[in-house]
């Protein structure tokens, strides 16, 4: 399929903002799945986690879609896929240490929640950047 200049040249209204803030929102979905899993080690919870990673993955795959099909961007395509890897590999890791949770049966602990609680706090930060870098492209 060939590619017209018109289409690279006038780019098509693509919200990278908005992509990279439903990413980073699934990924405190998943946080807040994740801390709901280590007080219940309840299926449904785990479950929630793994939800949360599959629709992490598919609002990378469509950002990078995206990324790749616009010439122009509103900050740097380097920028914006490193956000978007970051916001992935979160959701990634969170799968990994629900999965080991459930397997082994671990309670979470104190220091395990609170870590949590510390990334929930880091991931709304990553929304508040978001938001200002939108505010200021």
């Amino acid at each position: 399929m060939a590619i017209k200049l018109e289409e690279l040249l006038i780019p098509k209204e693509r919200n990278f903002f908005k992509m990279l803030n439903d990413q980073a929102k699934k990924a405190e979905e998943g946080a807040e799945a994740f801390e709901k899993f280590l007080e219940s080690n309840s299926t449904d919870d785990f479950k929630k986690v793994l939800k949360a990673e599959d629709e992490g993955d598919e609002l990378r795959r469509i950002t990078m879609i995206n990324l790749v099909a616009t010439f122009v961007t509103p900050i740097d395509r380097e920028d914006i896929s490193n956000i978007s890897k970051q916001l992935d590999d979160i959701l990634d890791e969170l799968q990994t240490a629900a999965e080991r949770i459930n397997v082994y049966r671990v309670k979470g602990d104190v220091h395990c929640k609170r870590m949590t609680n510390l990334l929930r706090k880091a991931i709304q930060s990553v929304l508040k950047a978001i938001i200002h870098f939108k505010e200021n492209k």
